[in-house]
């Protein structure tokens, strides 16, 4: 809503982050975790069918990109993958329609 990252809940889902992401080595007690989405309603009336989902794939490229950069700056470790429970991960996150937004991309940092 505000254009920028949102909390969704307190806590240390650490466990939950290492289970969404297939129990990867790097998602191992992170101490953050970004997790990308899209919302394919936002993208399709720019770009019309294939074309939209390649753009909405280019669009989460650069902003992890961007977070590893950023966290390289600081001196955090980082790891990424798009090794997802889709289905998992849409209800930890709260998403009421899969079809409507979906997970994308995983980050952590610590």
């Amino acid at each position: 809503r505000e254009h920028g990252l949102e909390q969704l809940r307190e806590g240390d889902f650490s466990q939950q982050v290492y289970h969404l992401g297939h129990q990867q080595t790097g998602l191992q007690n992170v101490s953050a975790a970004l997790f990308f989405t899209a919302r394919w309603d936002r993208h399709v009336w720019k770009y019309r069918y294939a074309r939209s989902y390649r753009m909405v794939l280019f669009d989460i490229a650069h902003l992890v990109q961007t977070m590893i950069v950023t966290a390289t700056a600081l001196g955090l470790r980082s790891f990424l993958t798009p090794a997802l429970k889709d289905s998992e991960t849409a209800a930890f996150l709260g998403f009421d329609d899969e079809v409507a937004e979906s997970p994308i991309y995983l980050t952590s940092v610590g």
